[in-house]
């Protein structure tokens, strides 16, 4: 005679105390269920913070516009050196301002990348057989993190990002606000071209070693 509370008749789980058996794939649906929930999450994060790195770019680049717009009406008046003495460190104080948060968002992302792949590896692994192989491809990071974390391409694949196009914008009018300023202390259009010149160069280069810096730091590679 079987012992009470464990018959025949009756499943493990529906009255002995004990767990439910898990499904036949071997994984508890509520871990399934967290896993698809952290998917969705990292997958909408990703999202927002394009969409967040595009609006950033965008409110950038229109407030450039206007300011190259103005420059052109007011240029050649008494007033012209002053609306540059003011508005071309604002620009690049503002482009500085836009290329940290693009910096960081691309660094994000980076990190998104990373953990839906690993939760991709988990479908592959706990799911049964007979998927599309496309669960198990892997999912590439962007090719300038390879750069920036020293897995090849050197730092060109930098030039490539968000962040970059921003960081080139703020350079050209660091340049552009040198070439003025040597304009206006020396009268000589060749030293103002050369003083543009070599502090847009400067600034670029110095952009890109600090973004193969940041994510070599923040990606810890």
């Amino acid at each position: 005679m079987p012992p009470a509370g464990n018959t025949d008749d009756q499943p493990p789980g529906d009255g002995d105390g004990r767990d439910p058996a898990p499904p036949p794939g071997g994984v508890a649906e509520s871990v399934v269920s967290a896993v698809v929930t952290e998917h969705f999450v990292l997958q909408s994060a990703r999202g927002a913070a394009t969409s967040e790195a595009g609006g950033r770019l965008s409110g950038l680049l229109a407030t450039v516009s206007g300011a190259l717009v103005a420059a052109g009406f007011i240029a050649g008046t008494p007033a012209a050196p002053a609306f540059f003495a003011v508005v071309i460190p604002f620009l690049v104080l503002l482009g500085l301002l836009t290329y940290r948060r693009l910096v960081e968002i691309s660094v994000e992302d980076v990190l998104y990348v990373r953990a839906i792949q690993e939760i991709r590896r988990w479908y592959a692994d706990s799911l049964p057989p007979g998927l599309p192989s496309s669960m198990a491809a892997p999912l590439a990071a962007p090719i300038w993190s390879l750069a920036a974390t020293r897995t090849g391409g050197g730092l060109v694949p930098l030039l490539s990002t968000t962040a970059s196009v921003v960081a080139l914008v703020t350079a050209v009018l660091a340049g552009g606000g040198a070439a003025l300023l040597a304009a206006a202390v020396t009268g000589d259009t060749a030293t103002a071209a050369v003083a543009a010149a070599v502090v847009t160069l400067v600034a670029v280069g110095l952009f890109v070693r600090d973004q193969a810096r940041r994510f070599t730091r923040a990606l810890g590679r």
